[in-house]
């Protein structure tokens, strides 16, 4: 602390979800148009953050999916952050960061 004494700062912190789990977030928009309408109010969701997370087990994003977005695929991707599951465009062939690096080798 400023003035010299010493703390002891006790989790839980946030790390990556467990083994056959997933971290996911939301974004609630109309919360950050409502309280910080200059910053937020023209950016895009996913430049925001999220709002709140929690951990999820695959089996259920999985069913999630099948459920909502059916038309959709999934992906087991890597991106040195352990296995996470990524939604397709129904466009591409292959998860984002793969379609990031074939347009920046073309």
């Amino acid at each position: 602390m400023l003035d010299g004494t010493e703390v002891t700062l006790r989790g839980p912190w946030h790390g990556g979800a467990p083994k056959g789990y997933l971290d996911v977030a939301y974004v609630d928009m109309d919360y950050y148009r409502r309280n910080y309408r200059n910053y937020f109010a023209k950016r895009a969701w996913y430049k925001v953050g999220g709002t709140g997370g929690l951990f999820i087990t695959e089996t259920l994003f999985i069913n999630l999916f099948a459920r909502f977005c059916s038309n959709l695929r999934l992906a087991t991707v890597n991106e040195g952050y352990g296995d996470e599951l990524q939604p397709l465009k129904p466009e591409w062939d292959a998860p984002k960061a793969w379609m990031q690096a074939k347009a920046k080798a073309a």
